[in-house]
């Protein structure tokens, strides 16, 4: 009986250990998904970014170099009709 006893606190300490790992193993799970949700978030702002935001920001900036070119030679033309 004795060992009977010994294999039982065996078994009872292998049941711990395993539920130990298993709760290690669900917060990794719970922490991988929650990193994944991020990723995704952040990819879809990258791409949001890239295919929005920087087109209209360079359209702006060309747009205002034309304007201030357009002004530079409407400048040198009235320059030029001073004679300065």
């Amino acid at each position: 009986m004795a060992r009977g006893g010994l294999q039982v606190q065996l078994c009872c300490a292998a049941y711990v250990k395993a539920i130990e790992v298993l709760v290690e193993l669900t917060s990794l799970q719970k922490s991988f998904l929650t990193l994944n949700e991020a990723m995704k978030t952040t990819n879809n702002r990258v791409n949001a970014l890239e295919n929005f935001v920087k087109p209209r920001l360079e359209n702006t900036i060309s747009y205002i170099k034309g304007e201030l070119d357009d002004l530079e030679t409407g400048f040198l033309l009235v320059k030029d009709d001073a004679g300065i």
